[in-house]
Order: C-alpha cells, then structure tokens, then sequence
C-alpha cells in the first residue's frame, strides 16, 4: 500500500489543476524558499482531515482557497484529493485503489467523497483511524514536531505511542461508552424522580376520583329536577303565546287594510310628482335651449370680431412686403458695381503674378549653386579635422596610459609598505595568540570543575523537589478524599432534611406558625434511632404510626388537634409523653432461625417512648427473611414478624410483601441521622482545615526549590565551558590564518616589485609615441586653417543667395493670396445678389396669399351678419316657451301639497295600528325568548331537542320548590370544590405510566452494568496493547539511537506511575561522551537524531503506509544526513518516504525529484525528474 498520487485545484499556490504521481521508495520535494514546497504537505495534512487552521499556516480555513495575485482573480473553491493503492488491505475498504477528496467553497460549504461518492468527515476519520495515516499522527511529520516530540507535552508523545499501538481506537470506545454511562446514569436519576412524582401522582388522583364519584352521583339528581321544571315551563309558555298570536293575528288584518289605503294614495301622489318632474324636465330644456342660443349668438359675435382684426394684420403685413422689396432692388444694384470693381483688381494682379516668375526661377539656380560649393569645402574641412581629431586622441590616450601606470606604481609602493608592516603585525598577533591559547586551556580546568559542581547541586534539588512533589500529591489525595467524603456527608445532610411526608395533615402541622409546641415537632419516625438495615423494617411494622407526632404534654396535642379542624386538613395522631404508661418489655427470645430480636427493643429511643413503641408495635420480630418469618409464625411466639426487606407476616393470616422502594425507611431515624453527620461534618471539617495547612506549608517548601535557576546556573556553566572550548578552537584557527597571511604578503611584495619594472618599460614607450604624433599635427592645423578660410567664403555667399530667393519667394506668395482674397470677394457678392432675388420672388408670392385670405374673411363677415339675425328671432320664441312652462310648474306644485296633507292624517291612524301589533309582538317574543331559552338549555344541558321531545307532565308539580332544591344540589356541588372530571381516566392512566417507569428503571439499571463491564473489558484491551508496544518501541528506541550516535550512546522511554493509558511518558537520551540532566541541553542536531530515532522506532512496530517528511533535516549536517538517508533506505520497504529538503545529499538518494518554482509570483509549478539509478550514501 502506498500513496500513488495528488491531485490539487485551488488550493493556497496552486490555481490550476495540478498532478503529482508518487512511486515506492524515497521521492524529494526541493526548490527555493516561499515556492510552495510546504503547501504540498499542508494539502495533504489538510484532505486527511485537518480542522485546525493554525496547523495550515492559516488565521482562517477560508484562507486556503487561492486568493489570486497582481494578475489573477481569486477561486471559489479548493479542492485536493489523494490516491492510495490499497494493495495490502491495510484501510478497511474493499477496494484496491482509493480516492479521498476534500472541497470548501468560500461561503463555508465543505464535502468530503471517497472514491467520488460524498461522505462525513467521520467516515473519513474511521477509513484512517489506527493505520498511522492522519492529519495528527506520524505520517506527516514537519520540523517543529521533531523538537514537539521531545520538548513538547507527554500525550503528544503518547498519541504517537498510541497510534501505534491501536489503542485510540480503544480510548474512542471507552469515551464513548463513558458517555453513554454518564446519560444512562442521568436518565437513571431522572426517572427515579419521575417515578416519585407519579407514585404521588397516583395516591392524588384515588382521592381525586372518589370526589368525582360523588360529584357525578349530585349531578343526575340535578339533571332529572331540571328536565321537569324545563318541561313544566315549557308547557305553561306555549299556551299564554297561543292566545296572544290570535289578538295579534287580528290587529295585523287592520294594520294591512291601512297600509293598502296608504298605498293608494301615494301611489297618486307620486303620479303627480311624476307629471311634475316631466314639466320641470320640459322647463329645464327649455331654459337650456334658450341659454344656448344665447352662447351660439356671442360665439357669432366673436367670430366676426376675429374675421376683422385679421383682415387688417394681412394689410399691414402687405405694406411692409412691398418696402422690402423696393430696399432689395437697391442694393443689388450696389453689389454689381461692386463686383465689376473687383474683377478689375482681380486682372490686374494676376498679370503681375505671371511677370515674377522668370525672376524667381533665376533666385533659385543661383542658391542651388553657391550650396554645391559650401559642400564641397565643408568635405574637405571635416576630413582634415577627423585627422586632427585622430592624432589628439592618440597623444591623450598614450597620456593617459602613462598616468595609469605612474598612478599604479604609487599603489604599488604603498602596498610594499604596508604588507611590510602588516608582516609585522602578524607576528606580532601570532606571538599574542599563542599567549591566549596557554590562558585559555588553564581556565578550562576551573570551568570543567563548576560544571561537575553545579550538575551535582541540580541533581540534589532536583531529587529533592521530587520528594516533597510525592508528598504534595499524597496530601493532596489526603485532602481530596476528605473533601469527597464532607461532600458526601453534607449531600447526605441536605437530603435527609429535605426529606418530607407526603401527607397534607402532617405538611400543614408541620408548616404553619399557628401551632407552637415547647419542643421541637417530631413525627414519631424521626425520634427513633435504627441501624441503615434495620430502618425498613421498622418503617414497615410501625405503618401509620410513623406519622404520630410526639408532644411533651396533652395541652399541645390538643391544640394542633384544634388547628386541623379550623383549617379542615384533616385528622392527625399524636403521643402524648405524660400520657405514657410503662409497657413491660417482651421476654428475651434467643437469637436463632434468622431471629435478631424484638423490634422495640432494637430501635434506640429513650424510656419514655420506648414504652410507646412496645405498645404499638407489641409483640412484633425482627427476622431476616420471609421463609423464616412463614416457619416461626406458626410458633406462635409472635403476633407479627417482620422482614429486613420490610415484609409483614401477622398472626391473624395477613402477609404484606413486595418491592423496596427507594423513600421506604428514609424518615426512620431522621433526628438521630442529622445529629450524627452534623458531628460527623464538623470533624472532617477540623481535617481538611488542617491537612490545607499542611499541604501550604509543603507546597510553599516545593516552590521555593527554583529548579529553573538550578538548570539555569548549569546551563550557564555548560554555555561557559563550551564557549571557553569554542574560543580556544577559534583561537588555534585564528593563528592558521595568520600563518597564512604572512605567506600571501610575502608572496604579493615579490609580484608587486616584477609589476613595477614591466609598468615603467611602458611608460619610456608611450612616450616616444607622443612626440612623433605631436610634429605631425602642427603641419595638419596649417591645412586646417587654410579650409576652413575658405568654407566660411562660400557660407557667405550662400546665406546672400538664400536671402534672395527668400525674398522672392515671400513677394509671389503674397500676390498669390491677394489673388485668392479678390476672388473670394466676387464670389460673395454674387451670393448676396442670389439670395436677394430669391426672398424678392418670396415676398410676391406672399402677397398674392394675402390678397386671397382678406377677400375671404370680409366674405365670412357678411355670412356671419346674416345668421345673427336668425339666431335673435328664435331666441324670442324659446324665452315665450320658458315663461309658459313655469306657470304650468306652480299649478301643478299646490295639488302635490293637498294630497300630502291627507296622507299625513291617515298615516297617524296606521301608526298607531302598528303600536299595538308591536306591543303584541313584544310580549310575543318574550314567550319566544324564554321557550328559546329552555330549548337551549335542554339541549346543552342534557342533549335533549324539547321540541320533538315526548314527556308527561306531573299533575302535582311545585315550581317553585323545584327551584329551591336545584339551588341546594348546586351548593352541594359547589362544597365539593374543584373537581378533576379526568380524574378517573387519570388515574388508569397514571398506574400505568408507574408500571412503565418502573420497568425503565430496571432496564436502565441493567444497562448501567453492561457498559461498566464494557469499559473494564475495553480498558483491559487497550492496557495490554499498548504496554506490548511501548516495550517494543522502547527496545526499537535504544536499538536505533545507538545505530545513529554510536555503540556508546545510551536512551531510553520512561513511562509514568498511574494507569499506563494516562500516564506520563519522558524520553532519556545520553549522545557518547555527554551526560545532559535534561533533552533540553542537547544540541539541535542531536534533538533531530533522538526525534528520527524515536520515529522510526514506532515505524518498525507499525509501519505507516507513506510517511510525508518537511524539512526535518535542515538541522543536521553532512555526516548525520548520510546515517538519516540510509536509516531512509532501510525502511523504505515498508514505507513511502516523501520529503521536502534543501540539501543536495538528500536530494542525490532520492528515486524520484520533483522541483517546485515560481516563475509567476503567487504560482507554484511541478516539475519532475526520475533518478534510475540513485547513488548510494556511505
């Protein structure tokens, strides 16, 4: 089985998808730092179910999705998956290649799949759990868990351990059933109280019911009395409304003869309202026919008004037409002698334009021609000077390199100087080191000897606080268990006095104030001291007699007596101690067939009481058990024979048995019981106030030993001797160097003297160069001078030939834009003249429109004129029509109003017909009422329809006694109080939930002890594994450390005192020639060794299938490497080894090579490499 490859989308550095394929044996991660080397191990650490963000590097899980760069947007999602070839079974899965993905999106929705099916994260947790695999176990193993392993706390080691050994599968399932113990245990205590509280529930709900019983029996003695006062009413109410509906039947016939009459004459009325409203209708059309005529007539007139005012704006719009036109001929008569004038200007520059053209063309041959000449001698000039140039550079580089070499020969003296005295110097610093070595190895002695010293001081503190650390724990067991057991006592205490009767009479002469006792009250139970075993039984011979209160004097009995009857809570019992007679004891009984003795005289009670119990209980036996109890009845030696277990056997033929209850016996004894813890709690409090004193002063003795300081001052004296042997080391170093110095100076004078004889040949060379060039450039400046006379000649001439034509050129241009400018000026002109003529045309054709439009509305003004007089003589005709209509309305209106003063006297008359019929349907309806009322009422009442109802009436029947005794069976009822109508159906009910309880309790019980025997199994499975393999690891531990440090090294695993699953376990590790007191003063290289060791020590017990290794050995040297690669070597076997490293040892023993860059910032990329054949480390 091995990890064959990765897969990872989106996942810190890496966006794109990304694949990585593993193979058996030994695979390297490399590359520079912050590549994304350790993202490869965070991915696997994290789809094997890391939670915790820190362990990813990661304030927050959400950190782990690529978050983007400068030029990439940010994924939603991460995802990385793993592929495992499950070839040897080792994952309890049937298949053989095995795929575990994890996914989180940025809104915080997470999967796992396995074999791409989704699952939870405990499926995943299960599928690893005790292989070695996990994101917290030794298969991922990073640089700062090597130092954790040794420095860090016992359970990180012991979850190593464990792991191994398969115990945390184990420890999973004693948590677990721990757990589930813990809520069996609270359900237990639960249902005891539910059971309880249904017990008083039951006890309530008898009495409840037996009032229900009576309550129900009251109730159809009611029921029976009021049907027949319901059916005698009924009765006497149907024959008053029978004749009451005959005298409203005939009032009802007159009352309709006048509402006809009524009807009639408003039915007249109406008609002329109706003739009324059509007059009207004809006036209000009228008035509006004239009305519009009116408005018709005013439209006319305005209308008229408007023909006019338009008329005389077309005038004035004509005159102004023609004024503009006049000004139009005008001024195009200007502009043409205006353009007449240009096109002479314009002839006249064009003729001039044509003359300049011969003279500018002969400007420009003469320019063309003093330009050939300034280049011919400027070619000639710039080759003479580039000559010069060349000669310049030659003298001033042969300069230069004189200077040079004299400026090096300055360096050179100097340095022969001062390698002379630094010559000197090193002697004399070799002289004064060789007198820092002698001090130095004589303080190395004095250092040896404090650190010996200070080891053994450390060691005796060490061994000191390590006694009194025993001791502390032994005192603070001490104190503990004295806390659990005052604990316990006061639990106990608190218990007992709350323990209380059930029974409303003894709750309320306990409770109230008003009964005041000298003494304190006392319930007979509570007076009697018993033994815990005997306190059943004599809960059970004394029964009700455990409620007796007990009274020093007849005075107080007889008062609470009274107070029960005023408050009427019932009857109560009470021993009156001046009332006691002395009782002789029983005969002395041996103490054979189970007997123990006479219950009144085992019981501790004073003389007074105990006469009380002898004449309760009688001749009553303690015996153990009921077999005995069944065979000595018989005997006749006693009237009644009790059990430990509370069973009552009588003489008379009566047995009592069955189940203990857990309140049976609790109040037996109460007084003495509270007595005995109150003492009882006051010692052990005097105990734990002086085991707490001790345990201060032990505590106060173990803090003032500073173990820290100890190790401290032997560190320090370490530090100092090593330090003293690193500066002696330096100091022999130190006088190599210098040795060698004084060689090198010697050596640098010898070559510095060669340097300066070949740098001064040079300079006598350069020398003769600069001479030689020196004559040659003063014949070549004489050249120069003379070319240069000459270009500055033919520059002249050629700026008075440029000035020429410039001139020339300056004046055509401006000829040409007068040219330009005339024709521009015609062109507008004529532009004007079009644009005049065209509005010309314009303005005449709106002149015509004008004539057209006035000699039309002056038409309509004249047809206007004509219907005017029309519309005034209709006008006249409609208001004739208005005036007529109006008288014909007041006619009408006065006949309205006679009529309307006859029906207001006949509607007086059927009013007050109507009063009497109401009058009568009133009395009517109270019969209906009432009769509704008993319908109801028998119907609610007692589900009876009184209408079809078929009853008898009783020739003899006294309503109003009737009334009077359903009155006093309401007061009965009411007497009776609050009754529970579910009383008795709850009861059946609540028997049943007590059965069902109390069988709960029994299955609890059973299950309480099947998981206490579980976790005793577990616990002794995971013991035994997990001792087995820590001796093994412990063997492999000391195998292996001495194969990395030497046949002379020397470690070891120590487990702790205790329970071997809990106990501590420290590591001891010796390198040859060191004696450390503690992990700690071990050096980085050496921790790392001891941490492998202890590594590979667990692999060789369980091998994990591929062990992921980041970085672990950064702090090892070359040497080390070598033993690590072939400790690598030797189990890669078993085990798939991928590590990320930064040494190149490493990265030669490995198979396969896989390289980690960055090419873009923010993006991490694969590239791999197989090794066939991997070099062997020696």
């Amino acid at each position: 089985m091995y990890l064959s490859g990765l897969e990872i989308i989106g996942f810190k550095s890496f966006p794109h998808k990304t694949n990585i394929k593993f193979a058996d044996g030994l695979t390297s991660i490399v590359g520079p730092n912050g590549c994304g080397k350790t993202n490869i191990v965070d991915a696997i650490r994290w789809v094997l179910g890391e939670q915790k963000s820190s362990i990813l590097r990661s304030e927050i899980m959400d950190n782990v999705i690529f978050n983007g760069t400068d030029t990439r947007k940010p994924i939603g999602m991460a995802e990385v998956s793993i592929f495992i070839e499950n070839t040897k079974g080792i994952l309890p899965i049937e298949y053989n290649d095995v795929k575990v993905t994890r996914r989180l999106f940025r809104n915080g929705d997470s999967q796992y799949l396995l074999n791409n099916t989704q699952c939870r994260l405990r499926d995943i947790l299960d599928l690893f759990m005790d292989t070695g695999i996990g994101a917290d176990t030794y298969s991922v193993i990073e640089l700062k868990m090597v130092e954790a392993i040794l420095n860090g706390k016992p359970e990180e080691r012991r979850h190593l351990i464990e792991e191994a050994s398969g115990v945390t599968r184990y420890k999973h399932q004693r948590k677990e059933a721990g757990r589930k113990l813990t809520t069996v245990e609270s359900d237990l205590l639960r249902v005891y109280d539910i059971n309880q509280e249904v017990q008083k529930n039951v006890n309530s709900l008898s009495r409840q019911a037996a009032k229900t019983r009576r309550y129900n029996k009251l109730l159809e003695e009611l029921k029976n009395i009021e049907l027949n006062l319901i059916y005698h009413e009924y009765a006497l109410i149907k024959n008053e409304s029978s004749s009451l509906e005959i005298e409203f039947e005939k009032i009802q016939e007159d009352g309709q003869k006048q509402e006809h009459e009524l009807h009639l004459k408003e039915t007249e009325i109406s008609a002329l309202k109706g003739n009324l409203d059509a007059v009207e209708a004809d006036y209000d059309e009228a008035l509006a026919h004239e009305s519009s005529l009116i408005n018709t007539i005013s439209g006319k007139n305005k209308d008229k008004a408007v023909s006019e005012e338009k008329i005389q704006s077309l005038q004035n719009a004509k005159e102004r037409i023609l004024n503009e036109i006049s000004d139009s001929v005008s001024l195009q008569s200007e502009l043409k002698e205006k353009i007449e004038k240009t096109n002479e200007n314009l002839l006249s520059a064009n003729k001039r334009l044509d003359s300049f053209a011969g003279e500018l063309n002969e400007a420009n041959e003469q320019k063309e021609q003093a330009q050939n000449s300034v280049n011919t001698s400027r070619e000639k000039f710039n080759r003479a000077n580039e000559d010069l140039v060349n000669l310049q550079g030659k003298i001033d580089s042969s300069k230069d390199a004189i200077e040079r070499n004299n400026s090096r020969l300055v360096n050179i003296s100097e340095s022969i100087d001062s390698g002379k005295n630094d010559i000197e110097k090193i002697e004399s610093e070799i002289s004064e080191i060789d007198s820092q070595i002698i001090t130095s190895q004589s303080n190395q002695i004095e250092l040896n000897q404090i650190f010996e010293s200070t080891g053994n001081d450390y060691k005796s503190a060490q061994q000191k606080k390590s006694s009194l650390e025993s001791k502390l724990d032994n005192t603070r067991t001490e104190l503990a268990d004295l806390k659990n057991e005052l604990n316990r006592n006061q639990a106990a205490l608190e218990f007992i006095t709350g323990i209380v009767d059930s029974d409303e009479t003894t709750k309320f002469l306990i409770n109230t104030k008003e009964w005041k006792p000298s003494g304190e009250k006392l319930l007979l139970a509570e007076a009697i001291g018993a033994d815990e075993q005997h306190r059943i039984a004599v809960d059970a011979a004394l029964g009700d007699a455990v409620r007796f209160f007990v009274t020093d004097t007849l005075s107080e009995a007889l008062s609470g007596i009274e107070k029960l009857k005023a408050s009427g809570k019932g009857k109560a019992s009470f021993i009156v101690r001046e009332l006691i007679p002395d009782v002789p004891a029983p005969e002395n009984i041996s103490a054979n067939d189970g007997i123990i003795g006479w219950l009144s005289e085992i019981v501790r009670v004073d003389v007074v009481l105990r006469n009380a119990l002898r004449a309760i209980l009688g001749k009553t036996l303690l015996i153990d058990n009921i077999d005995n109890a069944l065979k000595l009845i018989k005997s006749g030696i006693a009237d009644t024979i009790v059990t430990l277990e509370g069973e009552l056997v009588r003489s008379k033929g009566i047995i009592r048995g069955g189940a203990v209850t857990k309140t049976e016996g609790l109040t037996v004894g109460k007084k003495e019981r509270l007595a005995n813890l109150n003492k009882e709690i006051s010692n052990l409090e005097k105990k734990v106030e002086t085991i707490e004193t001790q345990l201060s002063e032990i505590k106060s003795e173990y803090d003032s030993i500073d173990l820290i300081a100890f190790g401290e001052q032997l560190r320090k004296a370490e530090i100092d001797k090593n330090n003293n042997e690193q500066f002696i080391s330096q100091l022999a170093l130190k006088k190599e160097n210098a040795e060698n110095n004084f060689k090198i100076f010697e050596n640098n004078i010898r070559l510095f003297n060669e340097e300066t004889t070949r740098l001064t040949r040079e300079n006598e060379s350069f020398s003769n160069d600069i001479r030689e060039t020196e004559n040659r450039l003063i014949i070549l400046n004489d050249e120069l001078l003379t070319l240069q006379e000459e270009l500055a000649a033919a520059e002249s001439n050629l700026s008075e030939k440029t000035s020429a034509l410039q001139e020339a050129e300056i004046k055509r241009a401006r000829l040409e834009e007068e040219i330009k400018a005339l024709e521009k000026e015609i062109t507008t002109f004529q532009e004007q003249i079009k644009s005049l003529s065209e509005k010309d045309i314009k303005n005449h054709s709106e002149i015509e429109s004008f004539d057209t439009k006035s000699g039309e509305l002056k038409a309509h003004s004249i047809s206007i004129d004509a219907e005017l007089e029309e519309l005034q003589k209709e006008l006249d005709k409609a208001q004739n029509k208005r005036e007529q209509l109006h008288d014909k309305i007041l006619s009408v209106q006065e006949e309205i109003q006679q009529q309307t003063n006859y029906l207001l006297m006949a509607r007086k008359q059927y009013d007050k017909t109507i009063e009497q019929s109401h009058s009568l349907d009133v009395r009517l309806s109270e019969f209906r009422v009432r009769s509704s009322s008993l319908i109801q009422k028998a119907l609610e009442d007692y589900n009876i329809t009184l209408e079809q109802a078929e009853f008898e009436l009783q020739e003899i029947f006294n309503i109003e006694e009737s009334k009077s005794t359903i009155t006093s069976l309401k007061e009965k009822l009411s007497l009776l109080g609050n009754v529970n109508f579910m009383a008795l159906e709850e009861y059946e009910e609540q028997s049943q939930r007590l059965q069902f309880y109390t069988m709960q309790i029994k299955d609890l019980e059973e299950s309480k002890k099947n998981l206490q025997e579980s976790i005793a199994e577990i616990n002794e499975t995971a013991v035994q594994r997990f001792t087995e393999t820590f001796e093994k690891i412990q063997g492999n531990f000391s195998h292996l450390f001495k194969t990395l440090f030497g046949p002379e090294g020397e470690a070891e695993l120590i487990l702790g005192e205790g329970d071997p699953l809990d106990a501590e376990i420290s590591i001891k590790a010796k390198p040859p020639g060191k004696k450390p007191h503690s992990i700690d003063m071990l050096s980085g290289g050496e921790k790392a060794l001891t941490a492998i060791a202890m590594l590979f020590s667990i692999y060789l017990v369980k091998p994990s299938p591929f062990c992921i290794l980041d970085e672990v050995d950064a702090p090892l040297d070359d040497t080390n490497i070598d033993k690590f690669i072939n400790l690598l070597r030797e189990f890669s076997n078993n085990t798939q080894f991928i590590i990320v490293t930064h040494s190149k040892r490493t990265m030669e023993a490995a198979d396969y090579l896989y390289g980690i860059t960055m090419q873009e910032k923010g993006i991490s990329k694969i590239v791999s490499v197989r090794l066939e054949q991997p070099k062997a480390v020696n």
